[in-house]
């Protein structure tokens, strides 16, 4: 009986205070995940694994017809909600997207972070929620459109960066792992991630913040027809007959490049890219996106070069907005492209050079350019007209947006350079960037009509 008596005094004493071994049901990490069949949303089934295998307990899931406004909010508390559904303004849609819940009937007082794989949703209008008083520490999501490879990339990359992070505790770490997981991708995702806590708004600021540059416009031209060719697809831009074929270009990894500065971390792969981190900055950058293009410009020129053919696509501010809506800009993304003859070569993932800069100079560099050689024996297949080619990837255009709809106003021809991942000689595809009223590009191959990743 004493034995009995003091192994409950001591449980009791240990589940206080949190002596390893020890736990109650309360103090388990459990997350809820909610998901929408019609976007595809295997970024969820990722999520889903990395935070299982971290020794999360999945709560539950709720697919389709299942989800509505108790999925989330819940009767007792949850570390984590993930959801891949569409999404609007301030609004998550539930299956179908015939209904949904605004952001004001998200109550907050028993989720700790909601992450939203939804277009749009991760507005300024989060600032000041409700929930921030009572157990809500984040919400992370998107501001602009939400691609599925750049959902699945950031649920894999966040998911594994939390699972050693208290979900109560560690949320500026958190946000910060939702921000690397996306500026990691692409240039795209870069601008589009959102994250709203107590302290304020901040996203990776986008082309509403001013700073976009770029060779395309994407304004249609005034009095454009529009041309619909399917339910989710249309565009403006005038459809002009272009070159049977092009040549074929081959590309090879460049050399190992001589970095003068001294990164924290590097990572070099197969296909000759490279991707150092030098500092982390938050602070206020009082540089404007000209200058971040100078200051990235004399980077690259002492670490590797600065190739003759890239040219600076953009400089996105990474904006930070706090309670009182005060918008303080604390680092920009810098992104070069590449021409040929003329020919914009572009890829998701593909030939380019990004770096993160801040108030204190580069915090992170990544680049491939491989080395291009024209073969003018060889040319690729008959092209099709952009018209046509639009029309053959309109189902898969649409579906990578989550079944969104899209204006194209722009149509350029140039080239498509394949992934990071490939090594070895590699064959660039000649293809269609069509440009959307939001500035989004879709890269469509010019002899299939496939949508390119």
């Amino acid at each position: 009986m004493h034995k009995l008596i003091a192994g409950i005094i001591m449980l009791v004493f240990a589940s206080v205070i949190g002596i390893p071994g020890f736990c109650t049901e309360a103090s388990a990490k459990n997350f809820r995940v909610t998901a929408c069949s019609e976007v595809d949303p295997q970024d969820a089934d990722v999520f889903q694994n990395c935070l299982q295998g971290g020794g999360f307990t999945l709560d539950a899931r709720y697919n389709d017809g299942q989800i509505n406004l108790s999925s989330f909010n819940p009767d007792k508390e949850l570390d984590y909600i993930y959801n891949a559904s569409h999404g609007s303004e301030y609004y998550i849609c539930f299956s179908g997207g015939s209904s949904g819940m605004t952001g004001s009937e998200f109550t907050g007082n028993k989720v700790k972070n909601l992450v939203t794989a939804s277009c749009d949703t991760v507005s300024n209008q989060w600032s000041g929620h409700p929930g921030f008083s009572a157990v809500l520490k984040s919400v992370l999501g998107y501001h602009l459109v939400c691609y599925n490879d750049c959902a699945l990339h950031a649920a894999q990359s966040f998911g594994q960066a939390i699972v050693s992070l208290d979900p109560s505790t560690d949320t500026a770490k958190i946000v910060e792992a939702w921000k690397k997981a996306n500026t990691s991708f692409d240039a795209h995702a870069a601008q589009a991630w959102a994250a709203c806590t107590a302290s304020g708004y901040t996203s990776g600021g986008g082309k509403e913040s001013g700073a976009w540059y770029s060779t395309s416009s994407f304004t249609p031209s005034k009095g454009s027809r529009t041309v619909k060719i399917s339910d989710k697809v249309s565009y403006t831009f005038p459809v002009e007959r272009t070159a049977s074929s092009l040549p074929v270009l081959s590309a090879e990894p460049e050399a190992n490049l001589d970095l003068k500065a001294s990164p924290v971390r590097q990572k070099n792969l197969d296909s000759g890219a490279i991707r150092a981190e030098f500092k982390d900055c938050t602070l206020p950058c009082d540089l404007n996106a000209s200058q971040a293009i100078e200051t990235a410009s004399a980077f690259i020129k002492e670490n590797g070069g600065l190739p003759e053919d890239a040219v600076a696509l953009m400089a996105i501010p990474v904006v930070q907005i706090d309670l009182s809506g005060k918008k303080e800009v604390i680092n920009y993304f810098v992104s070069f492209a590449r021409c040929w003859m003329g020919l914009e070569i572009s890829g998701r993932t593909g030939d380019s050079i990004n770096l993160l800069i801040g108030k204190n100079g580069v915090i992170s560099y990544s680049r491939l350019w491989r080395n291009i050689s024209d073969n003018r024996n060889r040319f690729s297949d008959k092209l099709l007209p952009a018209d046509e080619a639009l029309a053959k990837a309109a189902d898969a255009i649409s579906h990578s947006i989550r079944n969104g709809s899209v204006c194209i106003t722009t149509a350029k021809l140039g080239y498509h350079s394949p992934s990071y991942q490939i090594g070895g000689q590699v064959d660039l595809v000649p293809c269609y960037h069509f440009y959307d009223t939001r500035g989004m590009c879709f890269n469509v191959d010019a002899v299939s009509g496939e949508l390119l990743k």
